[in-house]
């Protein structure tokens, strides 16, 4: 009995220990419950919470494609954008281009124009130079006729008279054909073709019993070295543009400055005397032949027709300059001579005498220009050209070596290593060069 009691007294004891632990585990079990359903609430939730952000992220990345496709089409636009603009600024560009193609086919319809009035102006000049040469043909032929009418006594006056009704028809027509450009030529020669008839008219009728007389033809070429061949023209042809002659003869202006009194020997065309007239320098001209003369004075020039060196002769002691261009390759040395003694007597103190002549130390004039004239007698050397001046008196005599008259041709220098001599060669091509291409002509500059 003791035992059960004991029993029941140790049941009771562990029931009371136990009885708040079970009290606890319930609450604990109550506890846990509740959390494990809140737990699965926030799981649930989380989950909820986990899709959402997935949906998120999944429209973040969508997003984001759909930015960088944005982008990608914004790029393109922008390089289409430029594509447009570089577009717009080529179709500017050949606008222009075409603006400038306009003008440029304008500019050559007008050439084309101006080519087409240029032929028509050249073949209009053929035309008067035709008609030029018919008129001194007929001329000549009126002259032989004249000489037939001295041989044949036939009527003198009759024909005098019919040869001064060609020679109005003749100026009729040529009256038709002038040019502008080609007055003063034609003038010229019309005055110096005038002159011949007249001088012609004035011949004296021989009748038959008296033969005519004969003349020496070599003393007559040495009276007038030009008799064979149209000296006026020859010159226009080989001589160069006026204003190309002027150009060049403008460096001799500064030693006849302040001149009152300049004389042009062999003025030809009369380039220097209208430097001279342009620079309001009083001068006058001669030349030997007479067309130079008439055309020089139809240019509102003064000039004479005499030889050079005789007219010098004749002059006074007031000239206080003398230009000679080339002339002196004209002469002989006897009048080479006579001319400078000539100037110096006649020359002011301290006046100028220059004398311009192609260059014999430059051997490219015997095969350019020298030859090419028949009445050029033979090229005077610069030293000697000078010596004759100081012979006449002149005391500063200085030779000019034109640069103007200089031919555009060089030698090439030798390149290479290793040659030997190279700097030696090249100097003596230099020298070569001077001799072969030099300045075409020299002055000497004479001061008294």
């Amino acid at each position: 009995m003791a035992f059960k009691g004991w029993k029941k007294k140790a049941a009771d004891f562990i029931l009371a220990v136990t009885e708040p632990f079970r009290v606890k585990l319930e609450l604990i079990e109550k506890n846990g419950s509740q959390r494990l359903q809140a737990l699965e609430e926030n799981v649930r939730h989380n989950n909820e919470l986990l899709l959402q952000q997935q949906n998120l992220r999944r429209r973040l990345q969508e997003l984001e494609e759909n930015t960088r496709n944005n982008n990608e089409a914004l790029l393109q636009q922008q390089e289409l954008w430029q594509a447009v603009r570089s577009l717009e600024e080529n179709i500017r560009n050949n606008n222009e281009a075409l603006l400038q193609q306009q003008k440029l086919w304008q500019a050559v319809r007008s050439l084309e124009e101006n080519i087409r009035n240029n032929n028509e102006t050249l073949w209009q000049q053929q035309e008067l130079w035709q008609a030029v040469r018919l008129l001194e043909e007929n001329t000549r032929n009126n002259n032989t006729t004249l000489h037939c009418l001295s041989e044949k006594d036939r009527d003198h006056q009759q024909r005098v008279k019919l040869l001064e009704e060609n020679q109005r028809n003749y100026n009729v027509e040529l009256d038709k054909l002038k040019t502008a450009q080609n007055m003063q030529i034609i003038d010229a020669k019309i005055e110096a073709i005038k002159q011949k008839l007249k001088r012609a008219a004035l011949l004296p009728v021989q009748s038959q019993e008296q033969p005519p007389q004969k003349t020496d033809p070599e003393a007559a070429a040495l009276n007038n070295p030009y008799g064979d061949i149209d000296y006026f023209n020859f010159e226009n042809h080989f001589r160069g543009s006026e204003e190309s002659i002027k150009k060049r003869q403008q460096i001799y202006l500064p030693y006849f400055q302040d001149c009152k009194h300049v004389i042009d020997l062999g003025c030809g065309r009369g380039e220097f005397l209208e430097l001279l007239r342009e620079h309001h320098i009083p001068a006058i001209g001669v030349d030997f032949y007479d067309e130079f003369v008439l055309y020089t004075k139809n240019k509102g020039l003064t000039a004479v027709e005499s030889d050079a060196v005789a007219y010098l002769e004749q002059c006074g002691n007031d000239i206080d300059g003398i230009f000679a261009g080339q002339l002196v390759e004209h002469l002989s040395v006897g009048q080479i001579v006579a001319l400078c003694r000539n100037a110096y007597d006649r020359l002011k103190e301290g006046s100028y005498l220059i004398m311009e002549t192609p260059n014999p130390t430059s051997l490219s004039i015997y095969t350019h220009a020298f030859y090419m004239d028949p009445s050029h007698q033979k090229p005077v050397h610069p030293l000697t050209l000078k010596y004759f001046a100081q012979q006449a008196g002149f005391g500063d005599v200085q030779i000019l070596f034109t640069e103007e008259s200089r031919l555009d041709e060089q030698i090439p220098p030798l390149q290479g290593k290793q040659i030997e001599n190279v700097d030696a060669f090249n100097e003596s091509m230099q020298r070569v060069a001077e001799y072969l291409f030099g300045s075409q002509d020299y002055a000497v500059i004479a001061r008294k």
